[in-house]
């Protein structure tokens, strides 16, 4: 078993030995008149990840390469990639997929119930993606790992949240005064156009595609199936996929 970790589209050149994940709980006690003290139960705060990344120098047998160039990035590429992740003040997508020993995504439990496999993918990372924020950044060198560089990072999960503008409008009137509310939309709603085939570009993976194109990286599976891939992950450059 082993894990591919994206971090914004980019493919981490190793696996993390380690990934820990925590949530912090809601729940508040809370101290009665009569000196009691109960639970107030609350929601569960947001997940964090935390893992070590070695960004090599060398391009070890075990290094994860660009797809279709079969390279390895610099380490300045990816020290880069985490400060500008970190300074656009975005929230970008953090993927940590398991696949097995032949290569192929492993799906986790396919007759879940639907109410529970919402979790599951969230929290446990058979295949896990989520809009992230980095709250913690470190990296070292040190003389063990000769000219390859280590990487700390912890993500949070990011909510998307919206709001809504009430306009007050105040009327006079015979009987007296009339205000009345009005909500405002400003978002519109995105109406692109779905295209029926994409062509695979160098670093691209089929969620991120989907994501992309389809405005929703889990139809990856719907994807996969419509073009017969038996493997998801395998995709190269030029390839055609059929979109709808």
């Amino acid at each position: 078993m082993a894990y591919l970790i994206y971090v914004d589209n980019v493919l981490m050149p190793v696996t993390p030995k380690k990934i820990t994940r925590s949530v912090k709980g809601g729940n508040e006690e809370i101290e009665l008149i009569d000196g009691k003290t109960v639970m107030q139960l609350g929601e569960p705060g947001l997940t964090e990840w935390e893992m070590d990344f070695l960004i090599p120098k060398t391009q070890y047998p075990f290094v994860n390469v660009i797809p279709g160039t079969q390279e390895l990035r610099s380490q300045d590429y990816y020290l880069t990639h985490f400060n500008i992740l970190m300074s656009r003040k975005k929230p970008f997508y953090l993927m940590i997929i398991r696949t097995k020993p032949n290569g192929i995504w492993d799906l986790g439990e396919p007759n879940m119930d639907p109410e529970w496999a919402g979790f599951v993918n969230d929290l446990d990372g058979i295949l896990n993606m989520c809009s992230c924020t980095i709250e913690n950044l470190k990296d070292s060198d040190s003389t063990d790992e000769g000219f390859d560089k280590v990487i700390s990072v912890t993500f949070k999960k990011y909510i998307y949240y919206g709001t809504k503008t009430v306009k007050l409008t105040t009327e006079e009137n015979a009987t007296g005064t009339t205000t009345t509310a009005v909500t405002e939309t400003t978002r519109e709603m995105d109406n692109k156009e779905i295209p029926s085939a994409y062509t695979v570009k160098s670093g691209d993976c089929l969620i991120n595609i989907c994501k992309k194109e389809l405005g929703d990286g889990n139809k990856w599976k719907e994807i996969a199936k419509l073009n017969n891939l038996e493997n998801a992950n395998k995709i190269y450059p030029g390839q055609v996929l059929k979109l709808r």
